[in-house]
């Protein structure tokens, strides 16, 4: 059988799907306007307008919107990203995902991450990384994953990923302090130093003994540090570590930044 011959046993579907697989997008535009009555065609022409660049809400609207097909709820959710409605985006991106036989590759993985994590739903992040466990996607997204799995309190994955790709952010101040946060909750306590003492300010945490004692007058004093616009590298440090200590990390963690960025 020829190469002719061969495509023409293809379908138009299955033509125009490994097209975007590979990046062609404009290909992709261009062999759906032959199907316009094709909605399969219409959707995945308007994600591919998108990936290419050439996102126009108007006409990606109107093409969403003609027929169903398992790419309807991606086109909107592309539609409602380009609008800055990432959560919506994030939600629709859900329910295609959720989608039995939806097709993926990397560039749709790769819009599901981004429109997850720009909404905070850190949980719908990690689940769409974790569709492909391609060392690819990963480092496309070690910085997204590790503050998914900090914002969802999954601290003994953070540690394990953390330290498997620590070459590659070891000199991310923000994923640092986030760690020695991390393997302070976890009890371990010297592991926590070392790694605070690299970030600048060099912060350290007290053991988990002396903490209670050390900082019950300055977590009395919470809500009077949070009412003053101006602290010193001092008070920062010690209302970080007053969060720290109440179990409030968010706070603990912006506290620690602004420390460090007190003594610039």
């Amino acid at each position: 059988m020829n190469k002719q011959a061969k495509v023409a046993n293809i379908s138009p579907e299955k033509q125009a799907w490994e097209l975007f697989e590979v990046g062609s997008y404009e290909e992709v535009i261009e062999f759906a306007s032959r199907y316009p009555n094709n909605s399969l065609l219409k959707h995945l022409s308007a994600i591919a307008m998108y990936e290419n660049g050439e996102g126009n809400v108007s006409a990606g609207v109107l093409q969403a919107n003609e027929g169903k097909s398992v790419f309807s709820p991606l086109a909107k959710a592309y539609i409602q990203y380009h609008l800055n409605n990432k959560l919506e985006a994030a939600s629709l991106f859900n329910e295609y995902i959720q989608t039995q036989n939806r097709p993926l590759c990397f560039s749709i993985l790769n819009f599901g991450v981004k429109a997850s994590y720009e909404a905070r739903a850190y949980a719908n992040c990690l689940q769409t990384l974790e569709l492909n466990r391609s060392v690819a996607l990963s480092d496309s997204f070690i910085r997204e994953k590790l503050n998914c799995y900090y914002y969802l309190k999954k601290f003994k994955e953070f540690v394990y990923f953390f330290k498997t790709k620590y070459k590659l952010i070891e000199k991310d101040f923000d994923l640092q302090l986030k760690a020695g946060l991390v393997l302070h909750n976890l009890g371990k306590y010297k592991e926590s130093e070392l790694i605070l003492s690299r970030v600048p300010g060099k912060v350290e945490l007290p053991s988990f003994e002396e903490k209670k004692k050390d900082f019950e007058p300055v977590m009395k004093k919470i809500n009077d540090l949070e009412k003053r616009d101006v602290l010193s590298f001092e008070e920062w440090k010690n209302l970080g570590f007053a969060y720290l200590f109440n179990s409030e990390y968010g706070k603990a963690e912006e506290a620690f930044k602004k420390a460090a960025l007190a003594l610039q």
